[in-house]
This record gives C-alpha cells, structure tokens and sequence, in this order.
C-alpha cells in the first residue's frame, strides 16, 4: 500500500494537538487543507481514524492502532534526519532511559558508568533517565514514554524484547529477632508467617516456592502480603523492624548477615537467581541512536 508520507505527518500532528486548528498551525497549512488530508487518508486505508467529542478530536481503536505504528516511525525518520543535519552523520539523538529508583539492583551504578562511557564515545547522544519502579518502567514502555528499560520484574514479559545483562542472587530472609519467636523449620511454615513482598501478588517470593515447592504455590496464591511495597529499601527496614519475612538481594545486606541482625531462611537451599534484564517493545522500530546503545549494552 502507497501512502502518502505528508498525509501521514499530517495524521500524526493532528493527534498530537488533539485539534485542527492547531496542527494547521504546526504545519503551516489551511485547517480546509489539514482536514482534506485526514478525510483522504481515512479513505485510502478504508478506516475511521479520528471521531469528534465536543470540540476535541478522539482517536478511534483502528485510529490508535494506526498512530503508534506512525508516530514511532516518523519520531524516528526526524531524530534521524536531526541527527545527520547537525552531527555529520555521527551517532546522536535523545534515548528516554527507565531506571529502577531504589537501588534494587546492584546494577544501577554500571548502568550509570556505562552511560557516561557512551556519552564519551558518541558525545551527540543524550540522555534522559526516569527513575522508577518495575511496574512504573513497563508502562512507561508500553506508553512509548521511554525509549529502552532496565528492570527485575515484568507483568507482561512477552510484550518485550528482553535480554539479560545481569544475574544476581536473591535470599529469602528475616531479622534474627523474629526468627527466635517463629518455628521457621519448612517452606509452608514460612508462607504461613508474616510476609513482605514488593506487591500483593508475591512477585518474588512466587519465584522462590516455585523453584523449591511448587506444590505449595496455590496455598500462597490463596493470601496477600502482610506488608506489600514496591521498594527493596523499604523492605529491608520492615524486616529490620522484626516485621516478618522478605526476599531480598544478597548484596543491600551484606552488612546485615555478617552482623546476624538479618539472618537467611533454610540456608541449605539454593538462592533466587535474578535476571536484571533491558527492555524495548517488541516490535519496536529501533533509531540507530538506540540500536548502537543496546549493542554497547550487551553484554556487561
């Protein structure tokens, strides 16, 4: 199918306006012009693209469809064409980046190195770094807020390209005092006791019955948290307090186990291994400027 690429932009700017009037502006066209093109466009693809709502234009689900796949596309044709104009063609453009906020991985301080490594390299890239938490990063990812993620958990993995640059081992642990008042001897009594997890859903504690019980995976599934928060920091302070048990990575509590404030529960069991994966949408048309980083990236 032959489109029109100006119909296109055209479209594009339109919704990023949510108005007409202003997209003429933009363009530097006639509104009786702008709204041609949209009715033409409309008519090559067969579909309803935009419907009206008061004074405002709404994306239809065919309409919305179709913007994604646009504005991803032409975003990445007049980064590009920036690129070239004012770099020589060298390697530049802006990278939206999503990093984990409360250092719940080990990794966040290379990430970190490896930017200014890469800014060095290719000094026309820029960056802007979002922090926050998995589940924060994921949606930014699904929403096109951001370019490319780093993140230890995902809702909806099979949405992504993923590729691991990391593992790090994760121990299922409490404070010694609560451990003196609590038979703690096998994995029911443990999801039996006072529980701490980064959501109501035992994200990470799920991972570690599944490794080790499986069979008793529904028996967690049947109850909530006693404390749920999406924040390791946090997590290692409740459990300081003797408020139950958590998963929580080896090395935020180094100091904690060889102190014995913090204490491994059944220490005879492997620990959680846990991937520290990089993300863009699957099926997401990469800018060179994302492309040369990921391959920096890959891997650590």
């Amino acid at each position: 199918m032959d489109i029109d690429y100006n119909k296109i932009k055209t479209f594009v700017t339109v919704v990023r306006f949510s108005s007409v009037t202003s997209a003429a502006k933009e363009l530097n066209r006639t509104q009786s012009a702008v709204s041609q093109s949209l009715k033409a466009l409309e008519g090559e693809l067969g579909l309803r693209l935009l419907d009206k709502e008061g004074r405002r234009l709404k994306l239809t689900r065919n309409g919305e469809l179709i913007y994604r796949a646009a504005e991803q596309r032409l975003r990445a044709i007049e980064e590009q064409l920036t690129s070239i104009t004012q770099t020589g063609g060298e390697v530049g453009g802006l990278i939206e980046l999503g990093i984990l906020q409360d250092h719940s991985t080990k990794m966040q301080d290379e990430i970190l190195h490896h930017i200014a490594s890469f800014q060095n390299k290719y000094p026309a890239v820029k960056f802007a770094i979002h922090l926050g938490t998995s589940r924060e990063i994921e949606e930014a990812l699904l929403n096109r807020a951001i370019d490319v993620g780093f993140l230890i958990n995902f809702q909806q993995r099979h949405r992504f390209d993923v590729f691991e640059v990391a593992t790090e081992e994760h121990l299922v642990v409490t404070s010694a005092d609560y451990a003196k008042d609590k038979n703690l001897s096998n994995i029911e009594e443990i999801i039996n006791a006072s529980l701490i997890d980064i959501d109501p859903h035992f994200t990470c504690l799920n991972a570690w019955v599944k490794k080790h019980k499986p069979k008793l995976l529904d028996q967690l599934q049947q109850r909530r948290p006693d404390i749920s928060i999406d924040d390791f920091w946090a997590i290692k302070a409740l459990v300081l307090q003797n408020r139950g048990i958590a998963v929580l990575p080896r090395y935020l509590i180094e100091e904690e186990l060889e102190k014995g404030t913090i204490i491994p529960i059944l220490p005879k069991l492997d620990p959680l291994k846990v991937g520290v994966d990089c993300a863009v949408e699957q099926g997401k048309e990469m800018r060179l400027v994302e492309s040369t980083f990921l391959e920096s990236f890959s891997p650590l």
